[in-house]
């Protein structure tokens, strides 16, 4: 896929904005968005970068402006894409390229209040499903362990999976069955601290 003249440009001024940046950042002390912030604002309102259907949808989905998500558009176009895997959210681009603590602050908390309500979402799902299992089959476990043969596992990670303990081989647990032989030489010097405890 070729790039057009306009995209080139605007990914030039990404690079250019985030090397500006980086080196210009020093500690915990904010970056200076002066000249940064106004390039990559140009990039933005030149048109170099359009939204789709589906760039607003996300955008209100993530409760974005329409600037900020240009701007997480323009960055994944950059050295982004070649770092984050090809579903990374916008919230997180802006996130992680975020020109002060509290624009990194307002984008963190945005994807926590995000991730909380969609881990909400997927354990009422799947108290739902298992519910649903157990009234439409009562009687009939999810999987039928009974022809399985024990597999050596820990009975931690089986139990996790609700594997009957009786199909699982721990092997920590068969350490600790082992009798531990002490010898005569540990079994005189125990002998010998008792009399000597008992002589005072």
């Amino acid at each position: 896929m070729r790039l057009t003249t306009e995209i080139r440009a605007a990914v030039l001024v990404v690079l250019w904005t985030t090397t500006a940046a980086w080196s210009q950042q020093v500690g915990n002390k904010p970056i200076a968005a002066t000249e940064i912030g106004a390039r990559q604002q140009a990039a933005t309102q030149a048109g170099a970068i359009q939204l789709d259907d589906l760039d607003q949808l996300q955008a209100q989905f993530w409760g974005l402006s329409t600037d900020e998500m240009r701007r997480a558009k323009l960055l994944m176009q950059g050295p982004r894409a070649a770092f984050s895997v090809e579903n990374i959210s916008p919230v997180e681009v802006l996130g992680i390229h975020a020109r002060s603590a509290d624009e990194r602050r307002k984008y963190a908390e945005k994807f926590a209040k995000a991730l909380r309500e969609d881990v909400e979402r997927s354990l009422a799902w799947e108290r739902e499903f298992q519910g649903a299992m157990q009234r439409l089959y009562p009687n009939s476990p999810m999987v039928d362990f009974s022809a399985m043969p024990p597999v050596e596992a820990s009975t931690t990670a089986a139990d996790m999976l609700n594997v009957p303990r009786d199909k699982v081989i721990d092997p920590q647990a068969q350490r600790a069955r082992v009798p531990v032989q002490a010898s005569q030489a540990d079994r005189n010097a125990g002998r010998r601290a008792i009399e000597q405890l008992q002589r005072r």
